[in-house]
């Protein structure tokens, strides 16, 4: 079951296969969007974006505040920002994750400290 929400993103419900959907709804390559490995499993109610992700993201989303748990993938999926673009702005290198408190750069690069 598929539920579509504003124009790029959908919902996946735990019954169904991601490359059976987009091979039968012509989505292109699902997983690259998303950031993820081919080993990647969706789970329920997760989103998954249809259209590519953005360099940075909407106008007026300039920071984000880190909370407890939050990575930089989630926040990348949060504001539809492409994970590399994410890991540029804020000069931080793949693997590195945030702490609580710490404020990430949405759509300008992040000034030298």
């Amino acid at each position: 079951m598929w539920e579509y929400v504003w124009c790029y993103c959908f919902f996946v419900q735990a019954e169904d296969g991601i490359r059976d959907a987009q091979e039968s709804r012509g989505l292109g390559d699902v997983y690259k969007r998303q950031d993820l490995s081919d080993a990647f499993v969706p789970q329920a109610g997760q989103t998954l974006y249809i259209e590519p992700k953005k360099d940075k993201a909407a106008a007026g989303l300039n920071y984000h505040t880190v909370k407890a748990g939050e990575t930089m993938h989630f926040i990348s999926q949060k504001y539809a920002v492409r994970l590399k673009s994410l890991l540029e702005m804020n000069r931080i290198e793949t693997g590195h994750e945030p702490l609580p408190g710490d404020k990430i750069w949405l759509r300008e690069t992040k000034p030298a400290e």
